[in-house]
């Protein structure tokens, strides 16, 4: 099987960072917003469709409240954590053969952490932000981009994620859908399966 994972609140909790470099990113324009609110915000579609959501809300310039977000999360990169048993289930899936990559939000700090961490070699590809490849979700250009260079059946590919945005690249692209219930989200999509804790993804069986 080949599985396509995000990152942020898929394999590492990093949420705490990414609500905080966006508060002070809006406070730096005079917008005052709770914390539970914005991350709530963040969880149902992305930081950039949050921030371009506000910047038209409150007619700020969209690039200028993004680039101060991107400014603060340098500064909070390491504000994360790994999800309960991800580490030991991709190297189990690893171990069974399987071929594991990562499409993420995230930008070049995904490569840091999996080095940090010495897993880099369980992911056979990994596209971020950073790359020129990169087309944010639910755009499927990058998912086609690993289903053609590495001839990846369809029916044997999973995309893995905990947002509805997850859910719904995997439904442009044609392959399966695991949504990883790590937070208490509305969806607007039906995954094909969902799980509670990372490790039953060894437990997906074929419907």
């Amino acid at each position: 099987m080949n599985y396509i994972f995000d990152m942020d609140g898929t394999l590492i909790d990093s949420y705490l960072g990414i609500t905080n470099s966006t508060l002070k990113a809006l406070k730096e324009f005079n917008i005052i917003k709770e914390f539970d609110d914005v991350k709530k915000g963040i969880l149902s579609s992305s930081v950039y469709e949050y921030l371009k959501q506000t910047s038209n809300l409150y007619n700020i310039n969209f690039q200028d409240i993004y680039d101060k977000y991107k400014e603060n999360r340098e500064f909070t990169q390491n504000e994360y954590s790994f999800m309960p048993n991800v580490i030991d289930t991709l190297v189990k899936l690893y171990n069974n053969k399987n071929r594991l990559f990562i499409f993420t939000h995230k930008g070049k700090y995904t490569i840091n952490i999996l080095k940090d961490h010495n897993i880099e070699y369980l992911f056979l590809d990994v596209i971020h932000s950073d790359m020129d490849i990169f087309d944010r979700k639910p755009s499927n250009k990058s998912i086609l981009y690993l289903l053609n260079k590495y001839s990846l059946d369809k029916k044997e590919t999973y995309y893995v994620g905990d947002r509805d945005i997850d859910i719904l690249v995997a439904k442009n692209s044609n392959i399966k859908s695991i949504y990883y219930k790590s937070s208490d989200i509305k969806l607007l999509n039906k995954p094909d399966y969902i799980i509670n804790d990372f490790k039953e993804i060894l437990n997906i069986k074929e419907k």
